[in-house]
């Protein structure tokens, strides 16, 4: 499924919202830019098991920021959100725990100006590291790792600052999920900014559908889905098949980098961390990728 065809769905969907309001996802919309896993994940899941129809409720807006997705989703607007794990959420909310990249959120690659392109290239250590201001968001699960592990954390208020910022030297960098960095300084290309070549900042992290806790049939729902994608390889083959995490295979040169590890104190003891198949494993990456659905990426 590429993302026209999600579109294509999103438009059927907003029609069968208005016509129907039983046994629906209300979700949230795809983006136009960027990795669309998750939402790829929740329709087949929806196509394999029936049931249930993925609508959208934001008809003919602009994608709202996470901040308005999650307003909507504690109001009960939205049925299901996707994001990265902390205890907070895992509390409040129930996790499915079947991590939708696969850990490779957890596999960070610094964005550096050009001008710093070899800033990195001595750096082997996190006591190395922590010589370096980084710019995070503010609120976001990272920013908590980060400063948990003793590095020098320049919180950001908006997305779109981190770029201007960066060039400016408010920080030294901006680490990106594996996926994110190589659309993201062509998006920003007036900033002069590329992905260092250097390193990994590697840490355990799960990325999750997340469903109100009292929506019990839902959450029965969306395991057994998982469940059945993870058994027949579709999930795998969702992931595989998405053109930023193609990207990020092609580009990335995992083999040539020193690995950075940091601990993750926001990890939870319902984290599937014993399931090696559910987590990239950059030191045996072409075992992995051959694992389940023998798929490679392209």
């Amino acid at each position: 499924m590429n993302l026209k065809s999600l579109f294509v769905l999103a438009a059927i969907g907003l029609v069968s919202a208005n016509c129907f309001s039983q046994n629906t996802i209300k979700s949230p919309a795809p983006t136009p830019s960027g990795s669309n896993v998750a939402l790829f994940v929740l329709h087949k899941i929806a196509e394999v098991q029936g049931g249930y129809e993925v609508v959208y409720p934001y008809e003919g807006q602009e994608r709202p920021s996470f901040a308005k997705q999650l307003a909507d989703f504690e109001a009960g607007d939205l049925d299901v959100m996707w994001t990265l794990a902390n205890r907070k959420y895992e509390e409040d909310y129930q996790a499915i725990y079947y991590p939708l990249y696969y850990g490779m959120f957890g596999l960070r690659l610094p964005i550096v100006t050009n001008e710093n392109l070899q800033m990195f290239r001595g750096v082997k250590t996190l006591n190395d590291l922590k010589r370096f201001k980084v710019g995070q968001g503010l609120g976001w699960a990272d920013t908590d790792i980060l400063q948990a592990n003793g590095l020098d954390v320049v919180e950001v208020t908006k997305y779109p600052n981190h770029f201007p910022m960066l060039e400016g030297e408010r920080f030294d960098y901006f680490p990106r999920a594996m996926h994110e960095p190589w659309s993201e300084v062509k998006t920003w290309s007036k900033y002069n900014l590329t992905v260092d070549p250097h390193i990994v900042i590697r840490y355990k992290v799960g990325f999750y559908f997340f469903v109100k806790k009292k929506d019990v049939a839902l959450i029965r729902y969306l395991n057994e889905g998982m469940a059945k994608l993870e058994e027949n390889g579709m999930h795998k083959q969702i992931f595989l098949d998405d053109e930023e995490v193609q990207m990020a295979f092609r580009n990335s040169n995992l083999e040539n980098r020193i690995v950075i590890d940091l601990a993750n104190p926001e990890l939870t003891k319902n984290t599937p961390s014993d399931d090696s198949g559910l987590w990239l494993d950059i030191n045996n990456l072409d075992e992995w990728l051959r694992g389940q659905s023998g798929a490679t990426p392209e």
